[in-house]
């Protein structure tokens, strides 16, 4: 907290309240630290899942996870996919609770840390999922999503990025939502 009022990303504001100084440096934090320290620190692994399309896995595991009391969201690719309709993405990236984990963990998938094409990190939070569905799987938060893509760092998922920020980020913050 000292640090962030020290910065100028809190500032004072009435009744002992306090305010979001410059917000787009902050996200730019945000960004940074999800990418050194929360990532790392939510990485369960990459797996090898036996059906080849990301639609195709996560139909699968939508059905596995259905009447789940558990947490589950799609982030990185396709929940920017779901969002733009721009990026056609080879993975999927799921944040899990552990009752989702465990639940996905029935499925036959083997450990593949350098060619998986599913990535399961876990859920710190149900904060971490977005509250309006945005179609077929509960996606991540715009902020997380636009984060995992710039950690993919490929172009077209740095293209995608930007056109979250734009479309969902930038309006939360000039509209205060």
């Amino acid at each position: 907290m000292r640090e962030l009022q020290q910065r100028q990303w809190l500032l004072p504001a009435a009744k002992d309240k306090r305010r979001f100084g410059d917000i787009k440096n902050l996200i730019e934090l945000f960004v940074r630290g999800y990418a050194l320290k929360l990532r790392p620190a939510c990485l369960l692994g990459r797996y090898r899942q036996q059906k080849r399309t990301p639609q195709e896995i996560l139909n699968g595991f939508a059905q596995r996870l259905a009447n789940l009391h558990g947490h589950w969201a799609v982030t990185g690719g396709m929940a920017a996919r779901q969002l733009t309709q721009y990026l056609e993405p080879n993975t999927v990236t799921l944040f899990v609770d552990e009752q989702a984990r465990l639940k996905l963990g029935e499925e036959p998938m083997l450990r593949d840390e350098t060619g998986g094409n599913v990535t399961l990190l876990r859920l710190p939070d149900p904060t971490f999922i977005a509250e309006k569905a945005q179609g077929l799987w509960p996606l991540a938060t715009p902020l997380l999503i636009y984060a995992e893509l710039l950690q993919d760092g490929g172009q077209r998922e740095i293209e995608t990025a930007e056109m979250i920020y734009e479309r969902f980020i930038e309006t939360q913050v000039t509209h205060g939502k």
